[in-house]
């Protein structure tokens, strides 16, 4: 079923925002699907890499679109990312898989967080 009342989308699209509440999401890159759970396993490590805060905009329109945020991950394939409630620990609160990116070295991903109700 698709939500029609914008007014719906746009309440649901904040509410993801605030999951976490004051304290917000962290952006995390993995090279395998981490699963509902998000298996650590799956996450990149080594360098500089940290998980990083996502700080939203103003949810228009049933679509929440964070800043854009530097992922510094190592040499790897990475495939997907994840939000989560902790810079370290945590738990997963949603995954997506992102366009298959292979670095020979360590190297700077970009990434936009964005989330649509319809």
């Amino acid at each position: 079923m698709s939500l029609v009342v914008l007014s719906t989308q746009t309440q649901l699209a904040k509410a993801y925002t605030q999951l976490n509440g004051s304290t917000g999401l962290f952006l995390s890159i993995h090279n395998a699907d981490p699963g509902p759970t998000g298996t650590p396993a799956t996450e990149a490590t080594g360098g500089s890499y940290a998980r990083q805060p996502v700080t939203w905009n103003p949810v228009t329109t049933g679509t929440a679109t964070g800043n854009q945020v530097t992922m510094n991950v190592p040499a790897g394939t990475w495939t997907y990312a994840g939000l989560w409630t902790a810079a370290t620990g945590g738990t997963m609160v949603d995954r997506v898989q992102i366009a298959s990116t292979q670095v020979s070295s360590p190297s700077a991903l970009l990434v936009t967080p964005s989330f649509t109700i319809s």
